[in-house]
């Protein structure tokens, strides 16, 4: 069974920034869906992941029980946007879990 790390706001938002600069961005199927309906992109998920701050404590994903990270920040456009997204735990990857604008 693997232990899901639980981090501190900021101890995931400087995961996340690193991991964006260095790591990789894995997007699932419902953001992709969601960038679709709610019209914002990829350049639109990095930026808002590069500037934005959490604002609110982690939850866990109702399926996985996964830690999920609301990171809110803005678009290219600057327009506001929420990314939620999960932590890998090699703290390589960032899991898009969805996107709301």
């Amino acid at each position: 069974m693997t232990i899901m790390i639980k981090y501190a706001r900021s101890q995931a938002l400087k995961i996340i920034k690193g991991i964006v600069q260095n790591g990789s961005l894995v997007a699932t199927t419902h953001i992709r869906e969601q960038m679709v309906r709610r019209n914002f992109d990829m350049q639109d998920v990095i930026c808002a992941l590069q500037n934005g701050n959490i604002y609110r404590e982690p939850e866990p994903h109702p399926k996985s029980g996964r830690w999920i990270y609301s990171i809110e920040g803005k678009t290219v456009d600057e327009d506001k946007i929420r990314i939620e997204a999960d932590i890998s735990d090699d703290k390589e990857k960032v899991i898009l879990i969805t996107g709301i604008k």
